[in-house]
């Protein structure tokens, strides 16, 4: 059906709003129907918005109750309403490898994780939606750590973390806090996701630490927040750790790199860490690395 749907485009579509994202000395345009379209994606890369002529074209509509995202006039997919999250997710890894000029092949894994570096050093955060992985990921880049990644955290077969340079987004019970940290904030436009995860604001990455394209990272934390927890840091069993996150994730069925994911797991921690205080977690997780 997707021919039937290119030649419908090909004659019906018509460019309402669009945005121009450069990353890495690389341009993409991505072309709407509609404004609503529009804040599906770029809320989250706003900060690298650009007037430089693009390489490469990605255009989205909605034809028959369904959004449909083309790459230079070429039928990629289409996502139902309940489907917004793989939509994103597969936008995501779109410009990922469009910004770092690799191939869909070349990846191993996408994790629904942060990663974040410091003196070369990095970790990821990962852990269920609302338990506090974006406000740590707040936290420690207020406190020097770089932002390689915000909830999608792609490694390629040569086990290095890369960039995805989206903007980290902030749920509304974490405001007060941040404000604090990052007083630009305030000024952010707010946008509602849905019922589970509220309103949300992005915040962009500091552009006062480094940027690192991609990094080795060898440290992951499962995060928990709450009130009522204690400041801890526990190193736990690969297999009891894998359990937890490999659910949301997204790893090749190709054999090299089945074997390259064995490989950063051999060589990883994993560590189980839940916070109350933002000073004291702060204070062990710059000792553990």
């Amino acid at each position: 059906k997707s021919k039937e749907i290119e030649e419908f485009y090909l004659t019906n579509f018509i460019s309402k709003d669009h945005t121009k994202i450069c990353f890495n000395n690389r341009v993409v345009k991505i072309e709407y129907e509609n404004k609503k379209l529009k804040e599906l994606i770029d809320p989250k890369f706003s900060h690298l918005n650009s007037y430089e002529n693009e390489e490469i074209t990605y255009r989205v509509c909605k034809i028959e109750k369904k959004i449909v995202l083309f790459k230079e006039g070429k039928f990629i997919g289409s996502w139902g309403s309940n489907e917004m999250h793989e939509f994103q997710g597969k936008v995501s890894m779109e410009l990922t490898s469009f910004f770092h000029n690799k191939g869909d092949s070349e990846w191993t894994c996408v994790f629904h994780g942060s990663t974040l570096s410091k003196k070369e050093k990095s970790i990821m955060l990962t852990g269920d939606s609302g338990s506090g992985k974006s406000s740590l990921s707040t936290i420690l880049m207020k406190n020097n750590f770089s932002l390689v990644a915000d909830d999608f955290s792609p490694i390629s077969i040569s086990g290095n973390h890369y960039n995805f340079p989206s903007s980290i987004s902030i749920k509304q019970g974490f405001y007060k806090t941040a404000y604090k940290l990052y007083n630009k904030l305030k000024n952010q436009k707010e946008y509602y996701i849905n019922d589970i995860k509220g309103n949300v604001k992005y915040l962009p990455p500091d552009n006062k630490n480094q940027m690192v394209l991609n990094t080795r990272c060898n440290k992951v934390f499962n995060v928990k927040f709450g009130e009522n927890l204690s400041n801890e840091i526990n190193e736990v069993n690969k297999g009891v750790a894998l359990n937890k996150i490999l659910p949301d994730s997204w790893i090749s069925n190709d054999i090299k790199h089945a074997k390259s994911f064995i490989n950063w797991v051999k060589e990883t921690k994993f560590y189980d860490l839940t916070y109350n205080n933002d000073e004291e977690i702060l204070k062990m997780i710059n000792k553990i690395i």
